[in-house]
């Protein structure tokens, strides 16, 4: 498995928030720095017991300048670990074009209504913080 980059999903104050709001993956490497071409987006104790499930959905915004979904790609699941409160979501591998993607979270409760949902932002790049890969 390749480095991840990890987004914390909470409840707070009423309302879903991921940290960090712009996640940031690469798929080059430097000296110090390791190519992180995964997301790992997890839910945490806060979260609602009502919410049963989550969702990840990638907004076809390319019009304002945001990279479509992966063609192929794919998000799977994990387990849940230690206090986090629904399964882990995760992409895996990087589909290599720099640029922003727009996507949103979403809880969904028992009967698959959404409950609550977020829009925050990622960015992808060939080299990591830093520098050159």
């Amino acid at each position: 498995m390749g480095c991840t980059t990890d987004v914390r999903v909470s409840w707070k104050e009423g309302r879903l928030e991921c940290s960090p709001p712009l996640y940031k993956t690469w798929w080059k490497s430097n000296a110090s720095t390791a190519a992180q071409p995964d997301v790992r987006w997890s839910f945490d104790a806060s979260i609602p017991a009502t919410a049963k499930g989550a969702l990840i959905n990638w907004e076809d915004r390319r019009a304002d300048g945001y990279l479509p979904f992966p063609p192929g790609g794919a998000i799977g699941c994990e387990a849940a670990v230690g206090d986090e409160r629904l399964p882990r979501l995760v992409i895996r591998g990087n589909y290599q074009l720099a640029g922003k993607f727009k996507y949103t979270v979403s809880l969904v409760d028992g009967a698959g209504t959404v409950i609550a949902s977020l829009d925050p932002e990622g960015q992808n790049d060939p080299n990591p913080p830093g520098g050159g890969g």
